[in-house]
């Protein structure tokens, strides 16, 4: 049972001085592998992986089945190119979940940090689902990397006892497992669509300029932005709030005291002090894309 199925899964498990040719699915990974856990059935396979090394890894990717990741322990982050869009995510903090869907290619490198663990569970949803579960047969999942769910999470470690037990019933096991991931991911998945769309109102952009004109001179972070004066709908709508909604009011308050565009801008990040002279600011007089867009409403 844990082997019979394995050759659906296209891999090459190899280090990148042996790199397999480009085909049209392929599964490259730049860390020796140090074991494997496989339980397969006709529609599912679920793995349980570990490898080795330190530092930065190669890590291409392109197979015809959906894939949930879970990347338990070791990896940190990861940087490169999903279907072409550039990605850094960090994965050592509580976002360890990836969903890849089928076809899409991966073209990255992951940051380890010695032993590293990690789940996939390769789902074949035209199979697993036939004609009987429509809903979700006919629904989209686009790729993501670097989310979080509790729920996700924990049905993931669940299959470690299944991984150990393997009797006849684990296939049943496994596709139910599957179906009920399916559904958290798209439940999931349109949350994140809603919380994107999310619009302010004006009282909570007023809200939003307090808390920047109160915070100017302090380094920012999203915990600070997860305050409780700060919307929700703001933190939803944009990751980097503190990279662009902060550095310009920081960059408009510097240029009312400056008389030319030649003064220095002084920019607090960390412990340290930046000073950029001479030099227009790509961002000076621009609203964020989510204020500007909400205040026009």
């Amino acid at each position: 049972m844990a082997n019979a199925m394995q050759g659906c899964v296209r891999e090459a498990d190899n280090s990148f001085a042996k790199r397999t040719p480009k085909l049209e699915f392929f599964r490259d990974v730049g860390a020796p592998l140090i074991q494997k856990k496989v339980l397969s059935g006709p529609a599912v396979t679920i793995e349980w992986i570990e490898r080795g090394g330190r530092g930065s890894v190669d890590w291409r990717y392109r197979q015809d089945r959906d894939a949930l990741f879970y990347f338990e322990q070791g990896v940190i982050a990861c940087h490169g190119a999903l279907d072409g869009g550039r990605i850094d995510r960090p994965l050592d903090g509580a976002k360890k979940l990836a969903f890849i869907e089928a076809c899409s290619t991966i073209e990255t490198e992951v940051e380890i940090s010695g032993r590293c663990f990690y789940w996939v569970a390769f789902i074949d949803k035209a199979r697993l689902l036939g004609d009987e579960e429509e809903i979700l047969r006919l629904r989209r999942l686009d790729s993501r990397i670097g989310f979080d769910n509790a729920a996700l999470a924990a049905a993931v470690k669940a299959l470690r006892a299944e991984l150990i037990r393997t009797d006849e019933l684990s296939n049943l096991y496994i596709e139910s497992w599957a179906i009920q991931a399916l559904v958290l991911l798209h439940r999931l998945f349109d949350e994140f669509q809603h919380q994107s769309q999310a619009r302010l109102t004006k009282n909570e952009i007023s809200k939003v300029v307090e808390f920047m004109e109160e915070s100017i001179a302090k380094n920012i972070t999203l915990e600070c932005v997860a305050a409780p004066r700060v919307p929700a709908t703001l933190r939803c709508a944009t990751d980097d709030f503190n990279a662009s909604a902060v550095q310009f009011r920081r960059i408009s308050r510097e240029r009312c005291s400056s008389s030319t565009d030649r003064a220095i801008f002084r920019r607090s990040s960390g412990s340290t002090s930046r000073f950029v002279q001479g030099k227009r600011h790509p961002n000076r007089g621009r609203l964020p894309a989510t204020l500007k867009f909400a205040r026009r409403k």
